[in-house]
């Protein structure tokens, strides 16, 4: 292996490494989105309201609020 070869290895590793972070922060970007999706789907199902999200409507198009009768599904 001589200094040429050597160079190009190290060309690629850094190649390789770049692309790996900017995969990495996507990665984490969407795994953040998801977790607040997830965690404003769970919000919703636990009647906990979301001060200045959009309003959640029950069966016959009344406004909830926080709806006192809603209990948690499941625990994580």
């Amino acid at each position: 292996a001589g200094p040429v070869d050597d160079t190009e290895r190290a060309r690629k590793i850094r190649e390789l490494a770049r692309a790996v972070a900017q995969a990495n922060q996507r990665n984490g970007l969407v795994v953040s989105a998801l977790l607040r999706n997830t965690q404003g789907a769970l919000d919703i199902l636990r009647g906990i309201p979301n001060p200045g999200g959009a309003t959640v409507y029950g069966p016959y198009g009344q406004a909830l609020a926080g709806h006192p009768s809603s209990k948690p599904l499941a625990s994580a």
